[in-house]
């Protein structure tokens, strides 16, 4: 099995296989073994939830944000689990293989029966995503970290979370400067209600941001998103702008590159059954987690929730052979039945109560529900900012008690070493 990808979804995918998925199908099918392959650029996992005051905030210990992936996953048997620094770079479909090129610049190819890809979504700057190895991340926070306290210029471009939150964190950082951000649309936070952007529109500005609408970066001299220099700005209604420094925060798309057309929707997400995570318009064996897929509305929540389900699929495919999914992805009865009374034989000593779950009507699938509740928490600086829970506004105080006191950087290892998975 590999898993491309190894930051929030992969991670924790490969935790639960290798916990609860593998010793269970290793119980039935006690001749067959099973490996994970983890294929990730980056040696380190990156709690990108806390960019924001990682680029401001100069005292920030940027060791907290970049963890060793191989510190999470030590304990594991050497057969398996391996690691594999490197880039996916094709598919063959037919032949079920994966060309990765690796860090060492040379080319590999990896076999595989299942795949699951968790590859994430690549942003313009390497700020808010990995671009290859974590050092280049770290290289560009530090540069920015001592570029901006120079600066008297600052733009940051783009009013979703990234781009509210960083200005945020500059606005308590760098009262001084001149500071400004973009839209790039009609207001701040727009998969918000109206009332939440104009909130964090006034919170800004109480930072001193100058806000504008409507108006989009369009080019930029020297043409780099990674501008912790003196730059000239190009703006969509013809103006230009010198700045200081020039941030880029207007979002990312699927890292979906290395995958067939087929496979993905019109705005490059893997098309994916948002029940079960099967890769609906792939092959069978092949399953989408996270921001790449194209359930996801881009919350964690779309990750964490969505990690069973997808696992129990995996069971379900494994156990009930290659004539045990229909067209539309679902477990045909009769193999289903005899998948399930195999496992019970097979483990129900062990798990109790396994016996009547494996009798109801979907066996061991486990399905996953999308939360559809309006949901977001935004910090704007240090001691609050806005949000929604589960459709309620919340006040100031609340967002500084869940996120914005520290970013929940406390709560980065926990994603490395699989702690929420400790049980199926």
């Amino acid at each position: 099995m590999i898993i491309v990808g190894a930051n929030f979804a992969g991670i924790s995918v490969a935790h639960y296989l290798l916990r609860h998925t593998i010793p269970k199908l290793e119980a039935v099918n006690n001749s067959t073994s099973y490996k994970i392959t983890l294929v990730t650029p980056s040696s380190h996992f990156f709690w990108k939830i806390a960019a924001p005051r990682a680029v401001a905030d100069p005292k920030f210990n940027l060791e907290r944000i970049f963890l060793p992936i191989a510190d999470g996953f030590e304990d594991y048997p050497a057969d398996h689990y391996a690691f594999v620094q490197g880039t996916v770079t094709s598919i063959s479909a037919q032949h079920r293989t994966l060309t990765v090129a690796l860090e060492s610049s040379s080319e590999t190819t990896l076999s595989y029966s299942t795949l699951i890809i968790a590859s994430g979504a690549k942003s313009s700057s390497p700020l808010w995503a990995f671009h290859g190895t974590h050092s280049v991340t770290a290289s560009v926070l530090e540069k920015y970290r001592h570029a901006l306290p120079e600066a008297k210029s600052i733009l940051i471009a783009g009013g979703g979370a990234a781009g509210v939150e960083t200005a945020g964190e500059i606005g308590s950082c760098y009262p001084d400067a001149r500071k400004t951000i973009l839209s790039g649309a009609t207001r701040l936070l727009p998969a918000l209600r109206p009332a939440i952007g104009k909130a964090a529109e006034q919170h800004l500005q109480t930072f001193g941001f100058e806000v504008i609408h409507n108006v989009k970066v369009t080019s930029s001299t020297p043409n780099s998103a990674e501008a912790y220099q003196p730059t000239k700005l190009h703006f969509s209604d013809g103006t230009t702008r010198d700045v200081d420094a020039y941030l880029d925060a207007t979002g990312g798309s699927p890292n979906t590159d290395f995958l067939p057309k087929s496979w993905l929707t019109e705005r490059g997400h893997v098309i994916t059954d948002g029940k079960t995570l099967r890769a609906t318009a792939a092959p069978k064996g092949i399953y989408a987690i996270g921001d790449v897929a194209s359930y996801t509305r881009g919350s964690v929540f779309d990750v964490n929730d969505a990690v069973a389900p997808l696992c129990s699929s995996i069971l379900v495919d494994q156990t009930a052979g290659p004539d045990g999914r229909s067209s539309n992805g679902d477990v045909q009865a009769s193999s289903g039945v005899d998948a399930q009374n195999r496992m019970r034989a097979g483990y129900s000593s062990w798990w109790p109560g396994f016996a009547s779950k494996a009798q109801d009507r979907d066996g061991p699938q486990r399905y996953y529900k999308q939360n559809t509740s309006e949901m977001q928490v935004v910090p704007i600086g240090p001691k609050g900012g806005v949000g929604v829970v589960f459709g309620w506004q919340v006040p100031s105080w609340f967002v500084w008690l869940i996120k914005s006191r520290t970013f929940m950087v406390e709560k980065a290892p926990d994603v490395v070493t699989g702690a929420a998975y400790l049980k199926p």
